[in-house]
């Protein structure tokens, strides 16, 4: 049964699908978002490792076509050779919102991390997440539940 999702996001179109980025590693989040998200409004494009989604965002069309990044903080499965494995896969994500950033990718990132309770959530959001081009964070466990919760990141 899917369950109908409504996040405050700004990425809507009006003539087709919102055109989403999902990078994880683990399959069982992959899943777990396309259990979620509604295939009649999203289409759900797939990056196993944030070297994959950079590759992805290697043409000005791409970063123009895709509505919305969501993307794991914490990737293992960061190529050893790429561009985001030198300072490991506990960042990946992160890194890849920042690369995002600069590469000219305007709409919405959100980012999700395992081991993010209610309170650190909101210390997160409020001190840090801006400053690296992220707009949201979710806690995995609530993607667990089929209800994720979105923490909006914003400046002091």
């Amino acid at each position: 049964m899917q369950k109908q999702l409504s996040f405050p996001l700004k990425c809507v179109r009006a003539k087709s699908k919102i055109r989403l980025l999902l990078v994880d590693d683990q399959e069982i989040y992959i899943a777990k978002w396309r259990e979620i998200l509604d295939a009649r409004i999203f289409q759900i494009e797939v990056a196993r490792s944030a070297d994959e989604a950079l590759a992805f965002f290697a043409s000005e069309q791409a970063i123009s076509e895709i509505d919305l990044v969501i993307s794991d903080i914490s990737m293992h499965k960061t190529s050893e050779k790429g561009a985001l494995q030198k300072l490991g896969g506990e960042l990946a994500g992160m890194l890849l919102a920042r690369k995002l950033r600069k590469l000219g990718y305007k709409n919405e990132i959100v980012l999700v991390s395992t081991g993010i309770d209610d309170f650190m959530g909101f210390v997160l959001c409020k001190l840090f997440l801006r400053f690296i081009g992220a707009n949201w964070l979710v806690p995995k466990r609530t993607l667990l539940t089929n209800s994720p919760v979105f923490y909006r990141a914003y400046l002091l």
